[in-house]
């Protein structure tokens, strides 16, 4: 039982991501620099869906980045084009040790880098460049479809006992929405 989207904003789950964590745990920033790697994206029948390739580097800086270089071509843009740019990688040390890498967005805006310090960099659709979340204006599919009305019946049992009792279809579907839900929860505790 889901509400339709309150929002047409574009979600994370429709779009190609990256995680540092994927990244790190296959070895990637300990492999030395000019090492060549490749993150490939498939469909469940297996068919490649986007592969995006990158370098291991520095910057003039020398600080560690990620040189990106792929085709914005077959399908996944109207632009078949040579897409090129650099994604530098930042660490963290915790404090039981142990490091942490962290993506510096490469997204530019108004002609200004982000540079925010993200774990995910995500590709929409039809964009050529990786940004973080909030330079796209991404949301999450939950966020759109969550139902604060379920909410509200399970925090008030007195309302929850109106709803199921109400001669309104759509109140009463509602208020057996809820009871599922709150009797799931007490499953779970048990």
């Amino acid at each position: 039982m889901g509400r339709k989207p309150w929002s047409n904003r574009l979600t994370v789950e429709e779009c190609y991501t990256l995680s540092i964590q994927t990244l790190a745990r296959d070895k990637v920033f300990s492999s030395p620099i000019g090492t060549i790697w490749s993150t490939i994206w498939t469909n469940c029948q297996a068919e490649e869906l986007l592969r995006l390739g990158y370098t291991v580097s520095r910057t003039a800086a020398g600080r560690l980045a990620l040189y990106f270089c792929y085709d914005a071509a077959d399908g996944y843009s109207l632009t078949a084009r040579r897409i090129e740019f650099p994604v530098e990688i930042t660490t963290t040390y915790c404090y039981l040790g142990g490091k942490r890498h962290w993506f510096l967005c490469p997204f530019f805006r108004n002609g200004v880098r982000c540079r925010r310090r993200v774990g995910r960099l995500y590709l929409p659709p039809g964009e050529p460049v990786l940004g973080c979340r909030l330079c796209y204006g991404l949301t999450y599919k939950t966020c759109q479809t969550h139902n604060k009305r379920l909410d509200r019946l399970i925090k008030n049992p007195s309302l929850l006992k109106e709803a199921l009792r109400s001669q309104e279809p759509s109140e009463a579907i509602l208020g057996v929405a809820a009871w599922t839900r709150l009797v799931g929860r007490l499953g779970r505790r048990t």
